[in-house]
């Protein structure tokens, strides 16, 4: 029996519903970042989430967003992606990411749907393939910038 984490209300309460409507990967470097309307925490992975009852706007983290899924009170709105979709989109983004910083050379992208970043390396003798790919569309969606440049 697996042990679940408690949920633990804190601004935006449990008795509300909230709406996702998108998430976006910001970057400390660039000041592209912002402080959780939920918790208070600085984060760079944010998430925009609207009040059902007053239609107020929060940027909260992904954490948060987590917990407030968890609770029940968060809710897709049937046009955008589902929240548990893009993030696991931004987790593949994140680690292409991390991957292109340390080596943007190695960036191809194959045909009009990836991007790919393809490193051999030695170990005991043996070639290991390590590969980092994501989808076009996700860079398009969670970092722009980086996009833009990649496909220029």
């Amino acid at each position: 029996m697996a042990n679940d984490k408690k949920l633990i209300e804190r601004n935006l309460k449990f008795t509300d519903k909230y709406v996702y409507l998108s998430t976006k990967r910001g970057n400390l470097i660039d000041g592209d970042c912002t402080f959780c309307d939920n918790c208070g925490k600085l984060i760079v992975n944010v998430v925009n989430v609207v009040r059902n009852s007053d239609k107020k706007y929060f940027y909260i983290g992904t954490d948060c967003a987590e917990t407030l899924s968890k609770a029940k009170v968060l809710f897709n709105n049937g046009q955008q992606s589902d929240f548990y979709v893009d993030m696991y989109s931004l987790g593949i983004v994140n680690r292409f990411v991390t991957q292109y910083n340390k080596t943007p050379e190695l960036v191809e992208i194959t045909g009009m749907m990836k991007a790919e970043i393809i490193i051999t390396e030695m170990k005991d003798g043996k070639a290991k393939v390590k590969e980092f790919s994501c989808y076009l569309n996700d860079l398009k969606t969670f970092q722009p910038d980086l996009y833009k440049r990649l496909t220029a």
